[in-house]
């Protein structure tokens, strides 16, 4: 999953990523892009990152709503992919130190149950219609190898 996620940004000509995956009535953290954003947001938030979580009961969370409806959202703010994972207050400053025009949150599939979500961001762009059937297709497949692999 690393090594996807890292090569989906890089070739895109994206800013970030990162994978979630539903444990139980939890949202966990899995995977960051390993780049310089993803070195700053550690920086900030001071935790590993496989350890943040959300409850999958949450209201406000992006990636918990992507799971829940089974659909993708498309927000101008990276606040609401990190809360409550990390306080608003860094939620807030993190959204100001990326400058993050646009985040994307795909939910990942199998069997007709979600199992997690994958987010992307960009600095420069106001939509993903271009990447878009890309994206699609990438949750797809990664939804279909962690079925292979959770057996």
């Amino acid at each position: 999953m690393q090594i996807s996620v890292d090569d989906i940004v890089f070739k895109l000509g994206l800013y970030s990523g990162f994978i979630t995956l539903v444990k139980g009535d939890t949202l966990w953290a899995v995977t960051l892009t390993t780049n310089n954003s993803s070195n700053i947001s550690l920086q900030i938030i001071k935790e590993p990152f496989k350890k943040l979580k959300v409850p999958m009961s949450d209201k406000d969370n992006i990636m918990v709503d992507t799971i829940r409806n089974k659909k993708i959202n498309i927000t101008d703010s990276l606040i609401y992919f990190a809360y409550p994972a990390i306080s608003m207050f860094l939620a807030k400053y993190l959204d100001k130190v990326h400058k993050i025009t646009v985040g994307i949150s795909l939910p990942l599939i199998i069997n007709d149950k979600c199992i997690g979500a994958i987010m992307f961001g960009k600095i420069n762009g106001d939509n993903f219609d271009e990447e878009l059937d890309f994206l699609k297709k990438y949750a797809e497949v990664l939804s279909g190898i962690i079925k292979k692999y959770r057996r």
